[in-house]
């Protein structure tokens, strides 16, 4: 199975996420949701997660979609990098 990495970024896009989820809808709400999202992350590796190609954005990139948000990563031989996890209505050819 492949390495799975999540850059800085990505961290600090779900601990963001978590934050605005829980100020806006409670700390419960926000920890499913995000684990929604890690869950949909961690299916990456072996396939269980589908993604669609994000090449409009950068080249080499993937996407798969979670709730509100877009999860964005590259993938080679050997690993998986989730390089962001922003908003649906972000500018993501700004962002990632």
């Amino acid at each position: 199975m492949k390495r799975l990495h999540l850059s800085r970024e990505a961290q600090d896009d779900l601990r963001d996420i978590w934050l605005y989820s829980a100020e806006n809808w409670g700390p419960q709400q926000a920890n499913g949701y995000v684990d929604a999202i890690r869950t949909a992350i961690m299916g990456l590796p072996d396939g269980k997660t589908p993604s669609r190609s994000a090449k409009d954005v950068l080249p080499g990139c993937r996407s798969l979609t979670c709730g509100k948000h877009i999860v964005f990563f590259r993938e080679n031989d050997d690993a998986i990098e989730v390089i962001r996890v922003l908003h649906q209505r972000m500018d993501a050819g700004r962002w990632v």
